[in-house]
């Protein structure tokens, strides 16, 4: 069954090219369709993705390009693009990610095959990829136990890496349009949240840019983890509550790690103590406590990051 590629495009001139060049061999695999939301960019990306169209005659009127009226952000793309999509299963594809040729077919194959409303692989970067990716075996696949829990410990997001139902995919939208950051993370959260069947495979089937922040706690990272503290919080009011008190502990816990290893900016006292009751207390607290306190934890992450930006340069 076919599948919507949809790739959400702002100012990404160095990449599209290749991105949308390998969106079209997977649909001449799996059948489907291309569709290329630009927002309004400011250098050469949508001339780019008309010039790759039209390098594939073979394919026209499988790809299209639309433009949007003025700059409003990748939620409001994604919203746009999901609703716009026409076929059964869905790959949301960022704008710098090249897809594994032949990657999707393999996903298709085994979200079926487990009865999947969800499933994701693995992505790796340019220059740090060292065997073949014809060579993956694409043949086991892991059903996810408890999907929430292991969303919100290790934050799976619904982008590049990952095949959507296109009906399960919709039930976790509109998001809301201020998100700029972590929009795939609330998407996955809320796909679990609807109880839809996640699954996993241990296979590379997408690569990125080689520049992406690592796992080193840096002022971009902790902007990533106080959004995510937000849309937890935002959603808290639907979420279990037992998986909700394991979200406060966590992001508890993060942010202490955050300052910790930065060293810059003080907690004073009271904030130290509020983050190492929420790690070990958090188990009892009530539905409105561990919103707020999730809240308050990307306010802390928030608060740092200005300091950060507005005071001397220091290092990371």
């Amino acid at each position: 069954m076919s599948v919507s590629y949809l790739i959400t495009l702002y100012n990404k001139e160095e990449f599209i090219a290749g991105v949308v060049d390998a969106a079209l061999a997977e649909q001449a695999t799996t059948g489907g369709e291309v569709i290329i939301y630009d927002d309004v960019s400011t250098d050469r990306s949508a001339i780019i993705v008309q010039e790759r169209i039209a390098a594939h005659p073979a394919q026209a009127g499988v790809a299209r390009l639309i433009s949007g009226e003025k700059n409003r952000g990748v939620a409001f793309a994604t919203n746009f693009l999901v609703d716009t999509a026409s076929k059964p299963y869905t790959r949301l594809i960022d704008a710098d990610d090249v897809l594994v040729k032949g990657s999707t077919s393999h996903l298709q194959r085994l979200l079926r095959q487990h009865n999947l409303g969800f499933i994701h692989g693995m992505t790796t970067e340019v220059g740090n990829y060292d065997y073949d990716l014809e060579k993956q075996p694409f043949t086991e696949c892991f059903v996810i136990v408890n999907p929430l829990r292991r969303i919100l410990r290790h934050a799976i997001a619904g982008a590049s890496p990952s095949l959507f139902e296109t009906a399960v995919l919709r039930k976790a939208l509109p998001l809301p349009e201020y998100k700029r950051r972590t929009q795939d993370f609330l998407i996955t959260l809320r796909v679990a949240n609807n109880n839809a069947r996640m699954g996993y495979i241990n296979d590379v089937v997408s690569i990125g840019p080689s520049d992406r922040t690592g796992n080193n706690l840096s002022a971009a990272l902790a902007a990533m983890f106080a959004e995510m503290s937000r849309d937890v919080a935002l959603d808290g009011p639907g979420l279990p509550l037992a998986e909700l008190r394991y979200a406060s502990r966590r992001y508890a816990a993060r942010t202490a790690k955050y300052f910790r290893r930065r060293g810059q900016s003080k907690l004073s006292p009271k904030e130290k103590l509020d983050l190492w009751r929420w790690q070990n207390l958090a188990w009892f607290a009530s539905r409105q406590d561990c919103i707020a306190r999730l809240t308050h934890t990307a306010d802390l992450l928030d608060r740092d990051r200005d300091v950060m930006v507005t005071g001397p340069a220091r290092p990371i």
